[in-house]
């Protein structure tokens, strides 16, 4: 696919970087090892969002910045739009019911989850999740 823009454009380097807190953070996306020995399946929210390691893509960013390139007034408030949208598509992921699970679950909100589910429980996760755009 190629994009094209027809504007003098003054292209600063910038990152988008997002970040959870909570401290099981890490387990929830890679997985681990209960304490009988057993896995339990990891929920990779970033991955599933962007389609890496051969997850499904629930949202196109080379698509949105393609479509959105030729009326962006600017390199810099296009990657922020981008930013913003990438940030949001990762809550949408993190609340969607797509995530495989090995047995129902009481959860602390006291609903009980089952196979597909999201990874909201109490929010804890979701809410932790900031963005920082340094220049």
């Amino acid at each position: 696919m190629k994009a094209i823009w027809n504007k003098n454009i003054n292209i600063s380097p910038k990152t988008a970087t997002y970040t959870w807190s909570a401290n099981y953070a890490p387990i929830v996306h890679e997985g681990g090892t209960r304490a009988d020995g057993s896995d339990f399946p990891a929920r990779p929210w970033v991955w599933r969002t962007v389609g890496l390691n051969g997850q499904e893509k629930r949202y196109d960013i080379v698509q949105d910045f393609n479509d959105k390139i030729r009326t962006a007034n600017s390199f810099d408030a296009l990657f922020e739009d981008i930013a913003n949208k990438l940030d949001s598509e990762f809550r949408k992921t993190i609340e969607a019911e797509i995530f495989t699970w090995d047995a129902a679950t009481k959860r602390k909100n006291k609903s009980t989850a089952t196979t597909p589910r999201d990874i909201v429980d109490l929010g804890f996760l979701r809410n932790s999740q900031s963005k920082s755009i340094q220049p």
